[in-house]
């Protein structure tokens, strides 16, 4: 599905990224891991078109979209998450997945206006797709609230609804569990599975709480300094003794 073959991406004469390559399968949902400075957020931004790589190539469904635009890679059905919530956060939870909507189905701004049936008909459609994100995120009795209003980890499962009204076949998720509770974490979990079986949407997500990758994560990534140190199954990257050395560390490796 995303093929990443040998990424560098400098940054003057710092390489945040090395060669990096891998294949991301629909099959599975993956993990990218690594210490803070590793080169995670950049290899998102890479794919997703916000910075050009200094060499290398992204392949998606067998296309080359090295260079596009974000609102590009967008269209092509690539969605994201950010480290930050990136809400409006003035508007309610239906109208934030509202806003994400309008690249799928287009209509013409005449056609909006006038009120012709194809544009009637479109709305219908949208409406109907804001109605399955809220109900398959469990965000139906928050429609109504500002999005300023909602507690954390339901801000964050927002971030994801208007990730998911884009239509996308992949959803990039950047640290989608950073500053969850418990129970929080053990939520989201099981929607990531959700959104991953039942809408068969290919996942990749960077996140730094080994408990909720090594339990969901079927493959997993990691980096060091800009460049891949392992791949593997979450046994074999726990048990890795270049990954425990780099990052995990002995102590903290075996309670995973």
């Amino acid at each position: 599905m995303l093929e990443i073959r040998g990424i560098t991406k400098l940054f003057g004469g710092l390489a945040a990224l090395r060669e990096v390559s891998a294949l991301v399968e629909r099959e599975k949902i993956f993990g990218l891991i690594g210490p803070n400075g590793a080169g995670k957020t950049t290899l998102f931004n890479v794919i997703t078109g916000f910075y050009r790589p200094t060499q290398g190539e992204i392949i998606y469904n067998s296309k080359n979209i090295t260079g596009l635009k974000p609102f590009e890679v967008a269209t092509i059905g690539i969605g994201r998450t950010y480290q930050q919530n990136n809400l409006f956060y003035e508007f309610t939870v239906e109208r934030n997945i509202f806003l994400a909507s309008h690249m799928r189905p287009k209509s013409g701004i005449v056609e909006d206006l006038v009120g012709t049936s194809s544009a009637k008909k479109k709305r219908e459609v949208i409406e109907h797709k804001i109605e399955e994100i809220l109900t398959l995120l469990e965000l139906t009795s928050f429609r109504n609230e500002l999005a300023k209003n909602l507690p954390h980890g339901f801000q964050r499962m927002l971030g994801i609804g208007i990730a998911l009204a884009t239509e996308p076949e992949l959803l990039l998720l950047d640290e989608p569990f950073s500053g969850m509770n418990a129970a929080e974490t053990e939520s989201m979990m099981g929607h990531i599975k959700r959104i991953h079986k039942e809408k068969s949407i290919g996942v990749l997500l960077v996140e730094h709480d080994m408990k909720a990758v090594m339990g969901l994560c079927e493959r997993i990534i990691v980096l060091n300094f800009g460049e891949k140190i392992a791949e593997g199954s979450a046994e074999e990257i726990r048990e890795n003794p270049i990954v425990i050395e780099a990052y995990l560390g002995v102590e903290d490796v075996v309670q995973y």
